[in-house]
C-alpha cells in the first residue's frame, strides 16, 4: 500500500516523514512520472481557459464603452455609431500608458485607467482630431469606476 490510512496521503504526513514519502517516490517512479505530466497538461490547459476568459472580459469591456458612447463629437455626421470597429479611442490626455488595442497585456485596473483618459470617436473624427480639423477640448472623457461600470453624469 502507498499509505498506511488516508490520512497518510495529506500534505502534512510528506513533511512529518520525508524519507517514508522518498522511498515510496523512488520504488514508484513511473507512476510518479505519468501523474505529474497529466497534472501538468491539465494546469497548462486550465490556465489557458482562464487566460481566454479574462481576455474575454476586458474585450466586453472595451465593446461595452464604444457602444454605450458612440462617437462623442456632437457634430458628427456619420451617424455609424453602433458599427464598433468604426469606433476609436482617442487620448485626450498627453500621459498615455499604452494604446488600448493592446488590452490584452494589460490588467483590468490599468485598462479602466486608460478609458477614463479617452474619448470615443468615430474614424472619420478621429482622423479629423490628428489632422487639426477638430477640437475635442470640449468633449469630457469616458467615466468608468473601478469596476467597470459606466459613471453617466
Amino acid at each position: 500500500a502507498k499509505y498506511c490510512s488516508k490520512s497518510c496521503t495529506d500534505k502534512q504526513w510528506r513533511l512529518d516523514h520525508p524519507t517514508a514519502h522518498r522511498q515510496w517516490q523512488q520504488k514508484n517512479k513511473g507512476k510518479v512520472a505519468v501523474y505529474s505530466r497529466k497534472q501538468r497538461q491539465y494546469r497548462k490547459a486550465e490556465v489557458k481557459e482562464q487566460a481566454r476568459k479574462c481576455i474575454a472580459k476586458k474585450k466586453a469591456l472595451i465593446c461595452l464603452v464604444k457602444l454605450n458612447y458612440g462617437c462623442q463629437n456632437p457634430d458628427c455626421s456619420t451617424g455609424q455609431t453602433e458599427l464598433l470597429y468604426l469606433l476609436d479611442f482617442h487620448h485626450i490626455c498627453d500621459i498615455k500608458k499604452f494604446l488600448l488595442s493592446d488590452f490584452a497585456q494589460h490588467r483590468f485596473d490599468e485598462i479602466i485607467d486608460e478609458v477614463n483618459k479617452c474619448v470615443v470617436l468615430c474614424a472619420i473624427c478621429h482622423r479629423m482630431v490628428h489632422a487639426g480639423d477638430l477640437d475635442v477640448s470640449c468633449i469630457s472623457p469616458c467615466r468608468l469606476d473601478e469596476l467597470g461600470n459606466i459613471i453617466r453624469k
